[in-house]
């Protein structure tokens, strides 16, 4: 209920916001109703940011926009169809949950356009609708960045060079950070070796905590955390041991200097873009919409003060390499 009533503050200020749009922009797209659906419980720092560029562009472009927080006993299907009838035109699905009953409302609602955040048409499996994008983002840029970035600093310890991460499940949003970790990490130290392991969950910071302490166990000086909540327990132990984590999805940076840094993925501005093309006509359904660093729906979150500059130096240097397209061919599984 707590949650409900934060979500349901914000789509408060959305409307507050909208009330003071203004400019041709801005009356050019009153007609435009957007609705984006947050479940009823989970991943709250993600709904934040999605809830957070919903609201800039509804300030920017002066669309309608509405939050709705998936009611528990209704089916996700009923509630895009109920969106879709009551004339919203661009539908917003926030979480892997709620794709199977976006796509099945997306076939009786031709001319609703749905927008699925995380997902990618290959790994869905039907035949992406021709009203519905996929928002995509490329985990495997950021990851080869944070990897780089470990795998610097693990060349400044003695001994062999050795990094961790813990992934919540092998699936593959979580793989292509792991996959762009490890190569990133062998770019800066072709000889590191990489341990990687998954906890089964990501809600549990315990079941965390025992696989990354394994990990540091066998000579990690950074563990990365792909776990969401549950990767708390892989930064507790990389703060309890006295070696280096990375957070994931949010800056973790606020738990400690032992937050080596942080990968970022900006749904806010995934949100916030996607609608911009909405609005001005450009946004292509049918297939995937892809999210990188070019994009700046990825980032590196603050770096632990640490680390010597010149290693963040480089590691912003790698990045602008791979928003220029000159660094290709990022893995973007575990087996590539």
């Amino acid at each position: 209920m707590a949650r409900a009533l934060r979500f349901a503050s914000v789509a408060l200020a959305i409307a507050i916001a909208l009330g003071g749009a203004s400019g041709s922009e801005a009356e050019g797209a009153m007609h435009h109703r957007i609705a984006l659906v947050l479940d009823p419980a989970g991943f709250e720092d993600v709904a934040r940011q999605e809830a957070a560029g919903l609201e800039r562009a509804a300030r920017d472009f002066g669309v309608e926009a509405r939050i709705v927080i998936q009611p528990v006993r209704t089916s996700y299907t009923s509630t895009y169809r109920s969106l879709a009838r009551q004339g919203y035109d661009l539908l917003i699905a926030s979480s892997a949950l709620q794709i199977p009953g976006a796509l099945t409302a997306a076939g009786s609602a031709p001319k609703t356009k749905f927008a699925l955040i995380d997902a990618r048409a290959e790994e869905i499996n039907v035949p992406l609708p021709a009203n519905v994008v996929a928002l995509a983002f490329r985990e495997e840029q950021i990851g080869f960045a944070v990897g780089y970035l470990a795998g610097l600093v693990e060349r400044t310890r003695p001994g062999p060079d050795v990094v961790g991460s813990v992934g919540g499940f092998q699936w593959p949003p979580v793989d292509r950070f792991i996959a762009g970790y490890r190569a990133g990490a062998r770019r800066a130290s072709p000889r590191v070796r990489n341990l990687n392991a998954y906890s089964g969950n990501f809600f549990d910071p315990e079941s965390c905590e025992r696989v990354a302490t394994a990990q540091i166990a066998k000579g990690a000086g950074v563990v990365f955390n792909v776990a969401g909540r549950c990767g708390l327990g892989t930064l507790a132990a990389a703060k309890r041991h006295g070696v280096f984590g990375i957070g994931v999805d949010q800056d973790q940076s606020s738990l400690g200097l032992h937050v080596l840094t942080s990968a970022l993925k900006r749904f806010d501005v995934a949100v916030y873009r996607t609608i911009e093309l909405f609005v001005r006509g450009r946004l292509e359904t049918g297939r995937d919409l892809f999210y990188g660093l070019r994009e700046h729906a990825l980032d590196l979150g603050k770096v632990s003060p640490r680390v010597p500059p010149q290693l963040v130096r480089r590691t912003r240097v790698i990045m602008g390499q791979i928003e220029s397209g000159r660094i290709r061919g990022i893995p973007t599984t575990l087996g590539d």
